[in-house]
């Protein structure tokens, strides 16, 4: 059974819900809408994607990818490992395998 004052605060609720005319102020946009790039008339889907993925961002993801291999592997008491353990063997990674990697 609903008490006396549940069911003033729902009342209560409603009252608050309906006051409230509060509502953030959103300037209306004034710049010129669209793709800010320079695109060929009718772009590819490479086309679109180098504008996010650049040469730049895979050669920093081949620098990190390669210091973080250094790193762990540095930090490997090599003697250690199993003669066909993958630091062992490992190489640096090359801007086409990331690019390959990244085409997955």
């Amino acid at each position: 059974m609903e008490s006396q004052s549940d069911s003033e605060s729902e009342d209560n609720d409603d009252e608050w819900v309906h006051h409230v005319r509060h509502y953030p102020r959103i300037p209306t946009f004034t710049g010129n809408s669209g793709i800010k790039a320079d695109l060929p008339e009718d772009p590819s889907h490479l086309d679109v994607y180098q504008l996010f993925i650049t040469d730049e961002l895979i050669a920093s993801w081949k620098r990190d990818t390669n210091r973080y291999a250094r790193t762990v592997i540095g930090s490997k008491d090599l003697q250690l490992l199993s003669k066909r353990s993958r630091f062992n063997t490992r190489k640096p990674v090359t801007l086409e395998e990331i690019s390959l990697h990244l085409s997955l």
